[in-house]
């Protein structure tokens, strides 16, 4: 990612920020299901090349309060499957209201394959809506394959491709990810 140069099609940055929390609310009761809420405060300013400076789109330009619902539903030592809701609420940077200022509203599953303990190869499908000036004002379908693979204990690397196979207003390409993850 750091060796792209920017131009008219690409661009790159750390673009947000912010405190995220993770709970679990009924352990006992309801034990793969868990809720994480992040507030995501902008680092970079024209994200969404608002000022015309010929950048492509990157991410929005808003702050954004993510709220998710998450459930694992393991099938047998090899298998999984998860799924999760969220509501994320963009507001605009200077907080006035208008068309930076909307929901989004996905709904996604995945299915995991464990092949070994440290491999993952998982399958996912994603449905968000857009809620803004008028109700429905867009939504976008993408379906995607991914791996990742465990180096050393919470340390993890991870690759996703992604299409987007139908959309309204929104959501058209592919996406190739890269990433590394701890976890503690």
């Amino acid at each position: 990612m750091f060796n792209f140069r920017e131009d008219t099609l690409t661009r790159r940055a750390f673009t947000h920020a912010g405190p995220r929390i993770k709970l679990s609310p009924f352990p006992r009761k309801a034990e793969g299901f868990s809720i994480q809420s992040s507030l995501m405060i902008p680092i970079v300013k024209d994200l969404d090349n608002s000022e015309g400076n010929g950048r492509p789109f990157l991410d929005y330009d808003s702050h954004v309060w993510l709220t998710q619902l998450f459930y694992d539903l393991p099938i047998n030592d090899w298998l999984q499957l998860f799924f999760e809701s969220d509501v994320y609420l963009y507001v605009q940077r200077d907080f006035s209201s208008g068309d930076g200022t909307f929901v989004e509203n996905p709904y996604s599953a995945f299915a995991n394959f464990y092949p070994t303990d440290r491999w993952t190869v998982y399958t996912n499908a994603q449905f968000t809506p857009t809620y803004g000036g008028q109700p429905f004002s867009s939504y976008f379908v993408q379906t995607g394959i991914g791996m990742k693979y465990q180096i050393i204990e919470g340390f993890e690397a991870e690759i996703l491709y992604t299409n987007f196979v139908h959309g309204f207003n929104a959501g058209a390409g592919q996406t190739f990810n890269v990433g590394v993850r701890v976890v503690r």
